[in-house]
């Protein structure tokens, strides 16, 4: 009995392993809503997964869809010490995809700071995208005015098909 207990105990973390990561929330204020199956973080919020942590004041977590929306100072940081801050995101855990509405600032490791509005972060595909007018600002202070962008991370390669303007 133990041992068939043991199996189906391990066979449950490696499964849910494959569908989404695992993620840990804590806060000061945690309230459940039972017949929505939702939990209510407030407070010191923090999100921890595999490779990033988020902060915020505020997180709805829909478990069953794998669905968070955070609000209120956000700040979001990867293992390579790349932040995202803003006021509002929504995560899609089993994607890995986290949406941002309103302005948006992302500061990567070799601290160039990208200024925009409405962000999309595609962890899987590795890819960061707005529609918006955003602004790419270098070490050297040279400022890049895009709109409509895409960045590969793994390429380090942006493409816009709206204008480009360049400050240097």
């Amino acid at each position: 009995m133990k041992s068939k207990f043991f199996i189906i105990l391990i066979s449950i973390f490696f499964f849910e392993n494959l569908f989404g990561e695992n993620i840990s929330i804590v806060a000061s204020n945690v309230t459940l809503e039972k017949e929505k199956n939702l939990t209510i973080f407030e407070k010191n919020v923090i999100i921890t997964t595999k490779n990033k942590t988020i902060k915020s004041d505020y997180v709805r977590y829909d478990k069953k869809n794998g669905y968070l929306i955070i609000k209120d100072n956000i700040l979001a940081v990867d293992d390579k010490k790349n932040t995202i801050q803003t006021n509002y995101a929504e995560y899609f855990e089993k994607k890995q995809v986290l949406k941002t509405r309103g302005k948006t600032q992302i500061k990567t490791s070799e601290n160039y700071i990208l200024i925009g509005e409405d962000l999309f972060v595609d962890n899987i595909n590795k890819i960061i995208k707005s529609e918006k007018k955003s602004v790419i600002k270098d070490q050297d202070r040279n400022e890049i005015f895009l709109e409509n962008f895409e960045y590969s991370i793994e390429g380090n390669l942006f493409k816009s098909i709206g204008s480009i303007k360049i400050m240097i």
